[in-house]
């Protein structure tokens, strides 16, 4: 178990006199799969950008993050290129990784035979020799059709560059990730089959949508950014849902305020956040993490 952990996180954007974040704790556990909502402006693009290290926080910040974070969207590169290529090397550089090996194995000398050996490491950790048939497995559960893949990706419609995109997102060793309104592009059936891969992705994430059976569908806790007066303490935290059980799993036991057991904790002035465990939501099976993707 992993946790990101911020504290007393200030941001405000340069020539703006109105911070987003001031004095905001938080405690993150990556195994959860967790909604971010909010009104517009309330700082949820600013917050996962601030945990991808896109944005740098205002002095006297302290945000820990032990995990490596994966930002969506994210540039798809040469989009001319068809798109099981673009989902390749969304998910790990493996052209430059098989150009460099045989670089080296045809300069043989010694020193290349050993940048050969490190290049191989890294690619097989990726998944590299089986990664067409990854790829391949993961659009076929988001419902991208197989000949989709030998198209260009930029022919593809929006909904499966977004679908594609995902599947590489998830496809990617290890990390936490941070998805920025995925739905846009897809209708409302691409909705459903998109809320339920990430809810069985194997993987914890924040999710930011302003749909709510999106939501529903793909995540187990929403966590709601709110502004300083508008009604209520904007630092108490709720847990709704979930009866006493295990320690430490999502849905379960008492309310979180302490952040004990690898719960989501926090407060904020002027930005606070509520947690809310919606009832009914993904009782079954566990907590966030323990689902795993199948073995290739």
């Amino acid at each position: 178990m992993s946790q990101i952990s911020i504290q007393n996180l200030s941001f405000t954007y340069p020539g703006s006199h109105l911070p987003v974040f001031q004095g905001l704790d938080l405690s993150l556990d990556t195994r959860w799969r967790l909604g971010l909502v909010g009104r517009n402006g309330r700082g949820k693009t600013t917050l996962l950008r601030l945990l991808a290290g896109e944005l740098a926080p205002d002095g006297g910040s302290v945000l820990s993050c032990p995990v490596t974070t994966q930002l969506f969207p994210f540039p798809p590169g040469d989009t001319s290129r068809t798109a099981l290529e673009v989902a390749r090397e969304a998910v790990a550089p493996f052209r430059r990784l098989e150009e460099g090996m045989e670089t080296a194995l045809a300069e043989g000398t010694p020193e290349a035979l050993f940048r050969y050996g490190e290049m191989q490491e890294q690619y097989q950790n990726a998944g590299g020799y089986v990664i067409d048939e990854l790829v391949q497995r993961e659009a076929a559960k988001l419902e991208v059709r197989e000949d989709a893949l030998a198209r260009p990706f930029e022919t593809l419609s929006p909904g499966e560059r977004v679908k594609l995109l995902l599947a590489a997102l998830l496809l990617r060793p290890g990390g936490f990730l941070l998805i920025d309104e995925p739905t846009s592009h897809l209708d409302s059936h691409g909705r459903q089959v998109v809320g339920r891969y990430l809810a069985q992705g194997g993987k914890g994430f924040l999710l930011v949508s302003h749909d709510r059976d999106f939501l529903d569908a793909a995540t187990d806790h929403t966590l709601a950014l709110d502004r300083k007066g508008g009604g209520g303490d904007p630092r108490q935290l709720l847990h709704l849902g979930g009866g006493e059980g295990p320690p430490g799993r999502p849905g379960t036991g008492p309310p979180p305020e302490a952040g004990e057991g690898g719960r989501p904790a926090g407060r904020g002035r002027p930005e606070g956040q509520r947690l809310v465990r919606r009832p009914g939501g993904h009782q079954k099976g566990g907590g966030p993490g323990q689902r795993q993707r199948p073995a290739p």
